[in-house]
């Protein structure tokens, strides 16, 4: 518990940095999370990387039990609007389920946020790519789009 005399009983946010997180199974991500809240009795979000393939790995019971262990707030590699550029870097995944996997979370309740790189869709492509992805995920919450 030495890292709690160190920073005490207030941290509220953790994030789990490094690469892809999510890619571990939900049991030893369980134990992550309820080692942290041993530490940090007041936690309420432990924050991480995830990818679309490892979002889809996951059952929806998988999904609320690491919720309700507050891992909530995905920070996930959406990359590009474009079908090509998708393809051109190997994602794993197409931009429809993408969309799946955003609207499967946001009806589960949790957090996340999207990473957009501009340059993905080829030269000069960068705005069309960025109005592609805005759109998925403001679709994904039915919401109007507007991107400046």
């Amino acid at each position: 518990m030495e890292v709690r005399s160190y920073y005490g009983n207030g941290v509220k946010q953790i994030i789990l940095v490094t690469g892809d997180a999510f890619a571990l199974p939900t049991r030893d991500l369980k134990g992550i999370g309820k080692l942290i809240a041993s530490i940090f009795p007041r936690i309420d979000t432990i924050s991480m990387y995830a990818s679309i393939r490892n979002i889809k790995d996951k059952t929806d019971e998988e999904l609320l039990a690491l919720r309700a262990l507050k891992l909530n707030d995905f920070n996930i590699g959406v990359d590009s609007g474009s079908e090509a550029a998708l393809a051109f870097f190997d994602e794993g995944f197409p931009l429809h389920e993408a969309k799946e996997q955003l609207l499967r979370l946001k009806r589960l309740g949790c957090c996340y946020s999207i990473n957009l790189m501009l340059g993905a869709g080829d030269r000069g492509k960068g705005l069309e790519s960025a109005r592609a992805v805005s759109y998925t995920h403001l679709r994904a919450h039915e919401t109007d789009s507007y991107l400046v």
